[in-house]
């Protein structure tokens, strides 16, 4: 999808959501990326995340597409120790900032696969 097509849905997004609140949050979204003068967040993800999460983000507003709680229920209360130990352990390192995208390694990795 190009640049200008994208623009064109997200108009098209905006202009049927008459909720101010979630306009809010949309726009406070927008800001937030482009206000950062540090690599944010969004900056780190390749343009295939990037997009993988716009349309994520789209398809959350389809009734159809949601979950409710008592569906989710407890999903950790599933996992053994060692994957709730794991998850601890990557969420630290993503709060230090210890990640490589996906994007690096596959560049790294490409000549073994």
């Amino acid at each position: 999808m190009k640049a200008i097509d994208i623009k064109k849905d997200i108009h098209l997004l905006i202009d049927t959501i008459d909720n101010e609140n979630l306009l809010k949050k949309f726009h406070n979204l927008l800001l937030q990326s482009f206000s950062s003068k540090k690599q944010s967040l969004w900056n780190k993800l390749s343009s295939s995340e990037q997009e993988e999460l716009l349309l994520s983000f789209e398809e959350s507003f389809v009734e159809a597409n949601l979950i409710s709680n008592d569906e989710v229920g407890n999903w950790d209360s599933k996992l053994s120790q060692q994957e709730l130990d794991s998850i601890a352990r990557g969420l630290q390192d993503l709060k230090e900032d210890k990640v490589i995208s996906h994007e690096e390694v596959m560049k790294k990795y490409e000549k073994y696969l």
